[in-house]
């Protein structure tokens, strides 16, 4: 933690007794808790050290603010205020976590939607006029998509009994597969592949 908040009004109520080498003793603990974000060492000469207390009643300032205000456990001198303080700052730096992913995620949907409403879907443009910059996904435009197809299927059909000899000429079924092939080609704007499939015999 980079900073903690010191209620002065509870901290007046509980400690507005102390002398104020007692108090300068206390404010350094608490300081030291804080930046360390855990329980004080168990070993006194170490927090002698870490809150500067060298002279010896300096130290009996920090024995007696010790046994007042930390409670000694398995992992060193524990203050419940702080304690609770630390918890408090760790919850809401996870809130803050969550919600910045949350965020960026919101934003990376966003723009992926975007992209995707400006995609330009391929069109029937191998006819001039017909189906250019249109989308066969747009609602407006579908009867009118599907009205070129049948009559492109038609022409391909016509076209191919027109270029067969009568004894050459497949049968119904023939026909009408290889007009859904071509029709399939269409819809997907392969044009070049319906013509060349166009051109091929059906057996």
């Amino acid at each position: 933690m980079h900073a903690f908040y010191l209620h002065i009004g509870d901290y007046m109520k509980d400690a507005g007794h102390l002398s104020m080498l007692e108090c300068g003793a206390y404010i350094s603990m608490l300081r030291t808790y804080y930046s360390g974000e855990t329980a004080l060492s168990k070993d006194i000469k170490v927090i002698h050290r870490l809150v500067g207390a060298k002279r010896p009643q300096e130290k009996d300032a920090v024995k007696r603010i010790l046994e007042e205000f930390f409670t000694l456990e398995s992992d060193g001198y524990h203050q419940k205020r702080c304690d609770q303080e630390i918890k408090n700052y760790h919850d809401k730096a996870e809130k803050a976590r969550q919600s910045a992913h949350a965020r960026w995620a919101a934003n990376a949907m966003r723009t992926q939607s975007e992209r995707y409403a400006n995609h330009k879907p391929l069109t029937i443009n191998h006819k001039k006029g017909v189906g250019s910059d249109t989308s066969y996904t747009s609602p407006e435009n579908v009867k009118t998509v599907e009205k070129e197809l049948k009559q492109k299927t038609q022409e391909i059909a016509a076209d191919l009994a027109s270029n067969m000899r009568p004894a050459e000429q497949p049968s119904r079924s023939a026909i009408e597969e290889r007009n859904r092939q071509i029709a399939i080609l269409v819809v997907n704007g392969k044009i070049e592949e319906a013509h060349a499939l166009k051109a091929q015999p059906i057996e």
